[in-house]
């Protein structure tokens, strides 16, 4: 319950900034009354196990007179949703499934809509332990979303769904199917967004199998195709170098390739920001012993 809670709130706090850029003439009536319905929904957010049903039904009653009131706002759709995440604090999971296939149904054709839906299918369908219908879920996103942000994670969301239930027969068949699907992204749209998203996801996949050297070389190919590009931000720069040296730390051999992806980055790239960083990491691992680490941290940051 307390992992509902605080999907809740992330919830409204995400319609907070998508309130930010509604238009402010066409949707400032609808983004007042929106607003003041989520202020009562977050109080009772706090504690929901106390707070009578009724309470909740007075607050579904006030998101479906908005949607009445503004069935044509850019807002209805995140009313709806919301109703949908009431139903689920209240553990009233059939009629949250309800609320969210109809959202995803009725707003196919708006991506960010849909899949975020269909995410919430997915929580629901893990707070229950129907394990076949998230694997489903999932794959859903995957066949009819799979070039976004979500759709391109989704390969390694599934291969660790079957991971963490102790199914290593399918979780291993579930990776080795995800590096193909990233292979042919990356064939298909070589030097994207997609395509380094999916460089990125197949290392996860040969870091979970226990092939490091795979994962890296793949890394280093990501900070080197990816340079002079938007993609190659201080977020994503931080996380490959971060993990590159968690998985240098493991061995001789792991270190040398690591030193190699960042002289082959100098080489490539040598007015780049990143390879003054790069030459100070290579001075560094060449002066400590690889010692054994866990690559659970490594494994987390993707």
């Amino acid at each position: 319950m307390k992992k509902t809670i605080i999907i809740f709130i992330v919830i409204l706090a995400g319609l907070f900034i998508y309130l930010s850029y509604v238009d402010s003439k066409g949707e400032y009536a609808a983004e007042e009354a929106l607003w003041k319905i989520n202020k009562q929904a977050m109080e009772i957010s706090k504690d929901p196990d106390s707070v009578p049903s009724a309470t909740y039904e007075r607050i579904e009653k006030k998101y479906y007179e908005f949607i009445n009131k503004f069935p044509k706002s850019k807002l209805t759709p995140m009313a709806h949703i919301l109703i949908g995440r009431l139903y689920a604090v209240q553990k009233n999971y059939s009629k949250a499934l309800e609320k969210f296939k109809f959202v995803v149904k009725e707003y196919s054709q708006d991506p960010s809509v849909a899949i975020t839906a269909t995410i919430e299918l997915g929580k629901i369908y893990e707070e229950t332990k129907d394990y076949d219908d998230l694997i489903g879920t999932h794959k859903q996103i995957l066949r009819n979303y799979p070039l976004t942000a979500i759709g391109l994670k989704v390969p390694v969301i599934i291969a660790k769904i079957y991971s963490n239930r102790g199914d290593q027969v399918s979780a291993d068949k579930a990776y080795k199917d995800a590096i193909a699907h990233y292979k042919d992204v990356i064939g298909q749209k070589p030097d994207t967004f997609a395509a380094y998203e999916s460089m990125r996801y197949a290392a996860v996949c040969y870091l979970d199998l226990g092939k490091q050297p795979e994962a890296l070389t793949l890394l280093g190919g990501v900070l080197i195709k990816s340079a002079n590009t938007g993609y190659l931000n201080r977020r994503t720069a931080t996380v490959l170098l971060e993990t590159i040296d968690s998985i240098a730390g493991v061995n001789m051999e792991n270190r040398n390739l690591a030193i190699k992806i960042y002289k082959d980055f100098i080489s490539a790239h040598p007015k780049h920001t990143l390879s003054a960083v790069m030459q100070t990491i290579i001075i560094k691992l060449g002066e400590i012993k690889a010692e054994p680490q866990n690559l659970e941290s490594a494994n987390n940051r993707k």
